[in-house]
Protein backbone atom coordinates (compact mmCIF):
# COMPACT_ATOMS: atom_id res chain seq x y z
CA UNK A 1 0.00 0.00 0.00
CA UNK A 2 1.35 3.30 -1.02
CA UNK A 3 -0.45 5.86 1.01
CA UNK A 4 1.02 9.33 1.11
CA UNK A 5 1.49 10.97 4.14
CA UNK A 6 1.80 14.52 4.75
CA UNK A 7 5.12 15.48 5.79
CA UNK A 8 5.40 17.59 9.12
CA UNK A 9 7.69 20.34 7.62
CA UNK A 10 4.54 20.73 5.16
CA UNK A 11 2.59 22.37 7.76
CA UNK A 12 5.29 23.87 9.77
CA UNK A 13 5.97 26.64 7.62
CA UNK A 14 2.41 27.95 7.33
CA UNK A 15 2.51 28.13 11.47
CA UNK A 16 5.82 29.47 11.23
CA UNK A 17 4.43 32.12 8.29
CA UNK A 18 1.39 32.65 10.64
CA UNK A 19 3.78 33.34 13.63
CA UNK A 20 5.62 35.76 11.69
CA UNK A 21 2.89 37.40 10.32
CA UNK A 22 1.41 38.04 13.96
CA UNK A 23 5.02 39.05 15.15
CA UNK A 24 5.33 41.77 12.06
CA UNK A 25 1.05 42.97 12.84
CA UNK A 26 1.97 43.51 16.62
CA UNK A 27 5.55 45.04 15.65
CA UNK A 28 3.69 47.63 13.30
CA UNK A 29 1.39 48.45 15.63
CA UNK A 30 3.74 49.36 17.95
CA UNK A 31 5.57 51.60 15.71
CA UNK A 32 2.14 52.93 14.89
CA UNK A 33 1.88 54.31 18.18
CA UNK A 34 5.28 55.11 19.11
CA UNK A 35 5.24 57.48 16.36
CA UNK A 36 1.55 58.72 17.70
CA UNK A 37 2.65 59.77 21.26
CA UNK A 38 4.60 62.78 20.72
CA UNK A 39 3.83 65.96 20.67
CA UNK A 40 5.40 67.70 17.74
CA UNK A 41 5.40 72.16 17.32
CA UNK A 42 6.23 72.92 13.67
CA UNK A 43 7.69 76.56 14.13
CA UNK A 44 9.53 78.70 11.54
CA UNK A 45 12.80 77.62 12.73
CA UNK A 46 12.17 74.04 12.85
CA UNK A 47 10.33 71.35 14.80
CA UNK A 48 9.68 70.69 18.70
CA UNK A 49 9.32 67.03 20.05
CA UNK A 50 7.78 65.97 22.91
CA UNK A 51 4.64 65.88 25.46
CA UNK A 52 2.81 69.53 25.73
CA UNK A 53 2.26 70.02 29.14
CA UNK A 54 0.57 73.61 28.71
CA UNK A 55 -1.45 75.83 26.42
CA UNK A 56 -2.21 79.65 26.60
CA UNK A 57 -2.88 82.24 24.40
CA UNK A 58 1.04 83.46 24.19
CA UNK A 59 2.81 80.31 24.29
CA UNK A 60 2.80 76.26 24.28
CA UNK A 61 5.22 74.64 26.93
CA UNK A 62 6.51 71.88 25.88
CA UNK A 63 8.58 68.86 27.74
CA UNK A 64 11.25 66.68 26.47
CA UNK A 65 13.66 64.66 28.56
CA UNK A 66 12.37 66.60 31.82
CA UNK A 67 13.44 70.33 30.05
CA UNK A 68 10.61 72.20 29.51
CA UNK A 69 10.34 75.00 26.87
CA UNK A 70 8.12 77.75 25.85
CA UNK A 71 7.22 78.39 22.23
CA UNK A 72 5.63 81.74 21.48
CA UNK A 73 2.02 81.63 19.89
CA UNK A 74 4.09 84.01 16.93
CA UNK A 75 6.54 81.44 15.84
CA UNK A 76 4.39 78.46 15.63
CA UNK A 77 3.36 77.55 12.58
CA UNK A 78 1.16 74.34 13.57
CA UNK A 79 1.21 71.43 15.91
CA UNK A 80 0.60 68.07 15.48
CA UNK A 81 -0.89 66.58 18.86
CA UNK A 82 -0.50 62.91 20.08
CA UNK A 83 -3.63 60.88 19.51
CA UNK A 84 -4.62 62.98 16.93
CA UNK A 85 -6.85 61.20 13.85
CA UNK A 86 -5.19 60.61 10.42
CA UNK A 87 -8.30 63.24 9.16
CA UNK A 88 -6.51 66.34 10.79
CA UNK A 89 -3.75 66.05 8.78
CA UNK A 90 -5.62 65.95 5.95
CA UNK A 91 -7.72 68.30 6.66
CA UNK A 92 -4.54 70.54 7.59
CA UNK A 93 -2.66 69.84 4.05
CA UNK A 94 -6.62 70.64 2.42
CA UNK A 95 -6.09 74.08 4.15
CA UNK A 96 -2.55 74.74 3.55
CA UNK A 97 -3.44 74.08 -0.43
CA UNK A 98 -7.34 76.70 0.08
CA UNK A 99 -9.15 73.64 -0.77
CA UNK A 100 -11.99 74.59 2.30
CA UNK A 101 -14.55 72.57 1.39
CA UNK A 102 -12.48 69.50 1.49
CA UNK A 103 -11.14 70.84 4.94
CA UNK A 104 -14.73 71.03 5.72
CA UNK A 105 -16.08 67.06 4.69
CA UNK A 106 -13.26 65.68 6.04
CA UNK A 107 -13.34 67.46 9.47
CA UNK A 108 -17.28 66.67 9.54
CA UNK A 109 -16.80 63.34 9.61
CA UNK A 110 -14.75 63.15 13.11
CA UNK A 111 -16.34 62.18 16.14
CA UNK A 112 -15.34 64.70 18.52
CA UNK A 113 -16.85 62.65 21.73
CA UNK A 114 -14.34 59.94 20.78
CA UNK A 115 -11.40 61.80 22.48
CA UNK A 116 -10.44 62.85 25.48
CA UNK A 117 -7.57 65.22 24.81
CA UNK A 118 -9.22 68.84 25.39
CA UNK A 119 -6.29 70.28 22.95
CA UNK A 120 -7.08 67.68 20.05
CA UNK A 121 -11.20 69.10 19.94
CA UNK A 122 -9.68 72.58 20.41
CA UNK A 123 -7.87 71.93 17.06
CA UNK A 124 -10.69 70.52 15.41
CA UNK A 125 -13.00 73.08 16.29
CA UNK A 126 -10.76 75.92 15.14
CA UNK A 127 -9.45 74.17 11.54
CA UNK A 128 -13.72 73.61 11.32
CA UNK A 129 -14.05 77.39 11.84
CA UNK A 130 -11.17 78.33 9.87
CA UNK A 131 -12.28 76.50 6.91
CA UNK A 132 -15.98 77.84 7.24
CA UNK A 133 -14.78 81.55 7.63
CA UNK A 134 -12.59 80.99 4.32
CA UNK A 135 -15.24 80.10 2.69
CA UNK A 136 -17.61 82.66 4.08
CA UNK A 137 -14.87 85.35 3.14
CA UNK A 138 -15.07 84.03 -0.32
CA UNK A 139 -18.95 84.07 -0.99
CA UNK A 140 -19.09 80.40 -0.86
CA UNK A 141 -20.84 80.27 2.82
CA UNK A 142 -22.80 82.51 5.55
CA UNK A 143 -20.99 85.51 6.98
CA UNK A 144 -23.48 85.26 9.84
CA UNK A 145 -22.87 81.35 10.20
CA UNK A 146 -19.39 82.15 10.98
CA UNK A 147 -19.27 84.63 12.90
CA UNK A 148 -21.34 82.72 15.69
CA UNK A 149 -18.87 79.85 14.97
CA UNK A 150 -15.82 82.21 15.80
CA UNK A 151 -17.73 83.91 18.33
CA UNK A 152 -18.51 80.73 20.37
CA UNK A 153 -14.62 79.34 19.88
CA UNK A 154 -13.62 82.09 21.69
CA UNK A 155 -15.98 81.88 24.37
CA UNK A 156 -14.70 77.84 25.12
CA UNK A 157 -11.57 78.41 24.18
CA UNK A 158 -9.60 80.72 26.29
CA UNK A 159 -6.64 79.04 26.66
CA UNK A 160 -5.80 77.88 22.99
CA UNK A 161 -3.03 78.96 21.13
CA UNK A 162 -5.63 79.46 18.17
CA UNK A 163 -7.04 82.42 19.90
CA UNK A 164 -5.15 85.41 18.34
CA UNK A 165 -6.02 83.74 15.32
CA UNK A 166 -9.49 83.17 15.99
CA UNK A 167 -9.94 87.07 16.95
CA UNK A 168 -8.93 88.04 13.50
CA UNK A 169 -10.51 85.50 11.47
CA UNK A 170 -13.92 86.97 13.61
CA UNK A 171 -12.56 90.86 12.65
CA UNK A 172 -12.33 89.77 9.03
CA UNK A 173 -15.89 88.15 9.20
CA UNK A 174 -17.70 91.29 10.73
CA UNK A 175 -15.65 93.77 8.21
CA UNK A 176 -17.30 91.62 5.18
CA UNK A 177 -20.63 91.54 6.82
CA UNK A 178 -20.57 95.98 6.73
CA UNK A 179 -19.74 96.14 10.56
CA UNK A 180 -16.77 98.17 10.41
CA UNK A 181 -16.98 99.34 14.14
CA UNK A 182 -17.22 95.39 15.29
CA UNK A 183 -14.06 94.33 13.14
CA UNK A 184 -12.07 97.57 14.68
CA UNK A 185 -12.93 96.27 17.98
CA UNK A 186 -11.67 92.49 17.69
CA UNK A 187 -8.99 93.97 15.70
CA UNK A 188 -7.90 96.22 18.86
CA UNK A 189 -8.50 93.28 21.29
CA UNK A 190 -5.59 91.67 19.50
CA UNK A 191 -3.12 94.36 20.75
CA UNK A 192 -4.46 93.00 24.36
CA UNK A 193 -1.83 90.42 23.68
CA UNK A 194 1.09 92.12 24.80
CA UNK A 195 3.54 90.85 22.75
CA UNK A 196 5.06 93.37 19.59
CA UNK A 197 4.06 90.67 17.12
CA UNK A 198 0.51 91.06 18.10
CA UNK A 199 0.59 94.95 18.59
CA UNK A 200 1.86 95.21 15.54
CA UNK A 201 -0.56 92.72 13.95
CA UNK A 202 -3.47 94.52 15.43
CA UNK A 203 -2.26 98.33 14.11
CA UNK A 204 -1.98 96.52 10.52
CA UNK A 205 -5.37 95.33 10.37
CA UNK A 206 -6.54 98.65 12.14
CA UNK A 207 -4.51 100.51 9.59
CA UNK A 208 -6.12 98.83 6.50
CA UNK A 209 -9.79 99.27 8.35
CA UNK A 210 -9.26 102.79 8.50
CA UNK A 211 -7.65 103.21 4.88
CA UNK A 212 -10.49 101.27 3.51
CA UNK A 213 -12.96 104.03 5.41
CA UNK A 214 -10.58 107.04 3.41
CA UNK A 215 -8.95 107.78 6.86
CA UNK A 216 -5.31 107.68 5.95
CA UNK A 217 -4.12 110.13 8.84
CA UNK A 218 -5.62 107.70 10.98
CA UNK A 219 -4.55 104.92 9.00
CA UNK A 220 -0.72 106.07 9.01
CA UNK A 221 -0.55 106.44 12.83
CA UNK A 222 -1.62 102.73 12.71
CA UNK A 223 1.08 101.96 10.16
CA UNK A 224 3.26 103.72 12.05
CA UNK A 225 2.28 101.66 15.45
CA UNK A 226 3.15 98.81 13.94
CA UNK A 227 6.92 99.74 12.51
CA UNK A 228 7.48 100.88 15.90
CA UNK A 229 6.15 97.50 17.58
CA UNK A 230 8.26 95.41 15.00
CA UNK A 231 11.33 96.96 15.48
CA UNK A 232 11.41 95.78 19.16
CA UNK A 233 11.23 92.10 18.63
CA UNK A 234 12.57 90.02 15.95
CA UNK A 235 9.36 87.68 15.96
CA UNK A 236 7.54 90.83 15.08
CA UNK A 237 9.39 92.07 12.62
CA UNK A 238 7.76 90.15 9.97
CA UNK A 239 5.22 92.38 9.95
CA UNK A 240 7.31 95.22 8.63
CA UNK A 241 6.57 94.47 5.21
CA UNK A 242 3.10 94.90 5.24
CA UNK A 243 2.72 97.95 7.49
CA UNK A 244 5.51 99.17 5.17
CA UNK A 245 3.89 98.40 1.99
CA UNK A 246 0.36 99.86 3.23
CA UNK A 247 2.01 102.96 4.53
CA UNK A 248 3.53 104.04 1.87
CA UNK A 249 -0.13 103.34 -0.37
CA UNK A 250 -2.48 104.94 2.29
CA UNK A 251 0.16 107.77 2.32
CA UNK A 252 -0.24 108.53 -1.25
CA UNK A 253 -3.81 108.45 -0.58
CA UNK A 254 -3.53 111.26 1.61
CA UNK A 255 -1.58 113.48 -0.17
CA UNK A 256 -3.52 112.58 -3.59
CA UNK A 257 -0.76 111.78 -5.26
CA UNK A 258 -2.27 108.27 -6.84
CA UNK A 259 -2.02 110.22 -10.33
CA UNK A 260 1.26 108.46 -12.03
CA UNK A 261 2.76 105.28 -11.31
CA UNK A 262 5.75 106.68 -9.79
CA UNK A 263 3.75 108.41 -6.61
CA UNK A 264 4.02 105.36 -4.19
CA UNK A 265 7.84 105.17 -5.44
CA UNK A 266 8.61 108.55 -4.82
CA UNK A 267 6.85 108.56 -1.07
CA UNK A 268 8.46 104.84 -0.79
CA UNK A 269 11.82 106.59 -1.30
CA UNK A 270 11.20 109.66 1.16
CA UNK A 271 10.11 106.56 3.94
CA UNK A 272 13.67 105.47 3.20
CA UNK A 273 15.02 108.92 3.65
CA UNK A 274 13.12 109.53 7.14
CA UNK A 275 13.71 105.92 8.99
CA UNK A 276 17.21 106.29 8.31
CA UNK A 277 17.09 109.42 9.41
CA UNK A 278 15.43 108.10 12.46
CA UNK A 279 17.80 105.25 13.08
CA UNK A 280 15.37 102.80 12.23
CA UNK A 281 17.33 100.69 9.25
CA UNK A 282 15.21 97.82 9.44
CA UNK A 283 12.07 99.75 8.24
CA UNK A 284 14.21 101.41 5.68
CA UNK A 285 15.19 98.33 4.17
CA UNK A 286 11.87 97.42 4.05
CA UNK A 287 10.96 100.19 2.04
CA UNK A 288 13.13 100.37 -0.33
CA UNK A 289 12.66 96.89 -0.83
CA UNK A 290 8.23 97.56 -1.22
CA UNK A 291 9.13 100.08 -4.28
CA UNK A 292 8.84 97.87 -7.03
CA UNK A 293 6.04 96.29 -5.93
CA UNK A 294 3.93 99.64 -4.86
CA UNK A 295 5.24 100.46 -8.32
CA UNK A 296 3.59 97.54 -10.23
CA UNK A 297 0.22 97.28 -8.15
CA UNK A 298 -0.35 100.99 -8.76
CA UNK A 299 0.81 100.69 -12.29
CA UNK A 300 -2.27 97.20 -12.83
CA UNK A 301 -4.22 99.55 -11.13
CA UNK A 302 -4.15 102.56 -13.85
CA UNK A 303 -4.01 99.67 -16.51
CA UNK A 304 -7.69 98.53 -15.21
CA UNK A 305 -9.20 102.05 -14.63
Amino acid sequence: MNRKHKSPSLTFPRFAGGAIGLLLLVACTTTAVAQSSVDRIRRRTGVDSGKITDMSVLAVTISKGGVQSKVPVEEILSIYFAGEPKELKSARSAIGRGRWKDAVETLSKINRAQFDRREIVQELDYLLLESRAKLALAGQGKLDEAIRLATNFLAKNLDSYHFSSAIELLGDLHLANGNQDEARRQYARLAKVVTPYFQARSAILTGKLLHQAGKHAEALAEFDRALAAAQRDPAAQSQQFEATLHRAISQSAAHQRATTASSPARISNRMVRDFRANGMAASARMSALTTLKINRTKRACFDNS
